[in-house]
């Protein structure tokens, strides 16, 4: 949005060389799914947190409310003090471009963990593998 304002990163950077520019959004501004609008369940969905709730026997319930709103916010609160100390540091300003599917995946940390070290696969009882279709595979196929 301010991007077409012409107020982006690179023409403040021309009016305050040191300016801490900071956006958030569910895929970030860059790479390929930047243009995908979102919000807290749909980022919860897409980095994995829905798999991870739900009762045996029934599939994927969410969290019940928008979390990743939430917790992309504290995510980019550590950021601008994190982009403050680099700049009290080294005079330097940056763009903080946060991706709140990339701040969800970090509460992934004990799936991976068990999984890595344990060879336990996320699996609710009567449910398939991770986000796996319950219908047949066409071919051998890893189960995460």
């Amino acid at each position: 949005m301010l991007e077409r304002l012409g107020f982006g990163y690179d023409r403040l950077k021309e009016i305050k060389p040191d300016i801490l520019y900071v956006s958030n959004c569910g895929f970030g501004h860059v790479g390929p799914y930047r243009k995908y609008k979102t919000w807290g369940p749909i980022v919860q969905a897409c980095c994995g947190l829905t798999f991870t709730s739900g009762l045996p026997d029934m599939p994927s319930a969410g969290w019940g409310y928008s979390y990743m709103d939430h917790h992309g916010g504290n995510f980019m609160a550590m950021a601008i003090m994190a982009g403050l100390i680099h700049r009290s540091r080294t005079g330097e300003g940056q763009w903080i471009d946060m991706s709140c599917t990339d701040a969800g995946a970090t509460m992934l940390g004990p799936v991976a963990l068990d999984y890595t070290v344990n060879e336990r696969p996320l699996r609710r009882d009567g449910m398939p593998y991770s986000n796996r279709s319950q219908f047949p595979s066409h071919g051998p196929s890893r189960h995460l």
